[in-house]
């Protein structure tokens, strides 16, 4: 028994776009030219002009990849700066200062002795 064919033929799709695409150039002004006209038109109301940059978008930019961050924790990542300071020229008054200022940075980002 002969197998029955359904469906569309092959390269039916293709063909219909050709035809498509040259009668698109034969009439000089494809579907995102004139999205992109209205855009660049000042006399037009801003609201149109919005929504056609809107909608022409997707046709002249891709889209921004999104990324996922991944760790064990659910907790914020905190940066780690690390700095070298020169303390050799400070008086004892002004280390006694700094340990201070280092010992009240040091708790309020939650590191402890």
């Amino acid at each position: 028994m002969p197998r029955r064919v359904t469906g569309r033929k092959k390269g039916s799709i293709a063909k219909l776009d050709a035809e498509a695409r040259k009668k698109m150039i034969e009439g000089g002004i494809t579907p995102l030219d004139f999205l992109l006209a209205v855009m660049r038109d000042n006399h037009q109301d801003f609201r149109v002009r919005l929504d056609a940059a809107k909608t022409a978008a997707p046709y002249c930019h891709s889209r921004l990849a999104s990324t996922e961050l991944s760790g064990g924790s659910i907790e914020p990542a905190q940066p780690q700066m690390t700095q070298t300071l020169d303390i050799t020229g400070l008086s004892e008054a002004e280390l006694d200062l700094l340990e201070r200022v280092l010992e009240k940075t040091a708790l309020g980002m939650g590191q402890t002795n």
